[in-house]
This record gives C-alpha cells, structure tokens and sequence, in this order.
C-alpha cells in the first residue's frame, strides 16, 4: 500500500515499476532509472512543502510582531492620555511661595500660571536657553501689547 502512495505526479509507484521493469532487465539501471523519474518531483514537493511552512511561519512571526507592535502603542496612548489628564482636567496646583519669591527677585510681576507641561531634555538645556511651548497647551495671554506686535512682525517675516 506504501507504494501506492508514491507517484511522480501522474503515474503510481506500481505503473512506474512495471513499465520500468518490462522496458530494463539490469536492477542497477531499473533503479536509475526509477530514480531519475521520481527524484526531480520528490525534491521539488520537498522545496514546496518547506517554502510553505516558512511562509506560514513567517505569516505567524509577523501577526506576533504587529500584535506586539499594537500592545506597546496602546500602552503610550494610555500614559499620554494619563499624562494628559495630569496637565489639563485637573485644577492646576497653587504655585509653592518659593516660586513665586524667586519670580519677584527676578523682577516678574503679575505672576500667574501659563503652561503646565512636563519638561523635555530640550527645555532643560542650557546651550538652547528657551522653553518650549506649544500654542495649544497655553492658558493665558503673558505678553503686552508690544511684545505680541512685535512677536507677530516677526512671524510674518
């Protein structure tokens, strides 16, 4: 029954020996010839078999990948939005008595709160001496007349 199961696509095991067998007397050639008929097929059924697994391995590491991908960016928005609800929802905190002092003896005055945010590496670099601040995390106006006329004139040049 084994021998059944082996073809070379077209023809069974037993049809292949027998026309091998009434064509060739030597055993040696029956056998290379029954080998040169069956061995191209049987490799090339190997190489799919194998080229299938792969992809399918493949398919699977790269389902594993995109589901791993998905639960780390899922992860970030839940601490951006946790971030989130840190800088805006909530009441903003007083200001400590030190803060404000420190902004007195520098020469601040009206002092209120303006942005809110977490700070970056770039805002705390002195060779870049400014903060970032992005337009939309602004709480209230901070210039005067004449530092936005001229903060304007600059944006339109």
């Amino acid at each position: 029954k084994d021998k059944e199961k082996v073809d070379d696509g077209d023809r069974s095991w037993l049809e292949l020996l027998n026309s091998v067998e009434a064509s060739i007397s030597s055993e040696s050639e029956k056998l290379q010839k029954l080998t040169q008929m069956i061995l191209p097929k049987f490799v090339a059924r190997l190489i799919t078999e194998m080229e299938n697994k792969m992809m399918k391995q493949k398919t699977n590491d790269d389902r594993k990948k995109k589901q791993k991908t998905n639960n780390i960016n899922n992860q970030r928005k839940r601490q951006d939005l946790e971030k989130f609800m840190e800088l805006g929802l909530e009441s903003p905190p007083d200001m400590p008595q030190v803060f404000k002092d420190c902004i007195k003896d520098l020469g601040g005055s009206e002092i209120k709160l303006i942005i809110q945010k977490f700070l970056q590496l770039t805002d705390l670099r002195s060779q870049q001496n400014r903060l970032s601040m992005s337009l939309k995390q602004i709480r209230s106006t901070f210039l005067h007349e004449d530092e936005e006329r001229m903060l304007n004139a600059k944006r339109q040049m």
